[in-house]
């Protein structure tokens, strides 16, 4: 029997490393690429699936020649850890990805609206808004689109783990918050070309004021 348990140990080997998983985790999302990390956890997803497809394969029991070993519970330990690595994964997409880089680009827009909107009250001040707005027409606009659409891409990616219940998190952090945050991003990007227009307008009319 003692060669045997030894046996019944190996069959285990390719789920050693679940004990100690969620740690090294934190590592894991530090060290990717931020241009391919939705690949990489894309990837280290599968891996973890592919893990609980394979103990979901393994005997209940196994029997020996003298005694019988219940493995249902190291079993359903193995598939709680797995699971609760990948949900650790889809965490980090709801907190960073979705919810604080949303907010970003909210109040990037935001203050961008802000700015187009401000009175011009001396020729100084119409200078430093020209410059502001050729910043923002060649640099910044660019910028919140690929911000915007590389939002989209985690959120359709974070709702594709719907079978691990992703939508059941807390309070604002849904869903429909999610699918809210996104129309009115969408909604500020249909207004940014005629916002700039119209302070374009604006500061050329106090320029020719300043030069009366």
């Amino acid at each position: 029997n003692i060669e045997i348990i030894e046996t019944v140990i190996n069959l285990y080997d390719p789920f050693v490393f679940v004990m100690n998983e969620k740690k090294r985790l934190p590592e894991f999302l530090e060290s990717t690429d931020p241009k391919n990390q939705r690949e990489e956890i894309r990837k280290k997803i599968q891996e973890y699936e592919a893990k609980i497809e394979l103990i979901n394969k393994m005997p209940g029991e196994l029997y020996m020649n003298m005694i019988k070993i219940n493995c249902s519970e190291i079993n359903e330990k193995i598939r709680t850890k797995l699971r609760e690595c990948i949900n650790e994964l889809l965490k980090y997409i709801r907190e960073n990805k979705l919810i604080r880089d949303g907010a970003k680009l909210e109040k990037a827009v935001t203050n961008m609206f802000s700015d187009c909107e401000r009175q011009i009250r001396n020729e100084k001040e119409v200078n430093e808004a020209e410059i502001a707005l050729e910043t923002y027409t060649q640099e910044s606009k660019k910028q919140f689109y690929e911000t915007y659409e590389d939002i989209l891409e985690w959120f359709f990616f974070y709702l594709s783990y719907d079978t691990y219940k992703v939508l059941e998190v807390q309070n604002d952090t849904n869903v429909n918050s999610f699918e809210q945050s996104i129309k009115s991003c969408r909604d500020s990007f249909i207004q940014i070309d005629l916002s700039m227009k119209s302070f374009n307008e604006v500061l050329e009319n106090q320029k020719k004021k300043f030069m009366e």
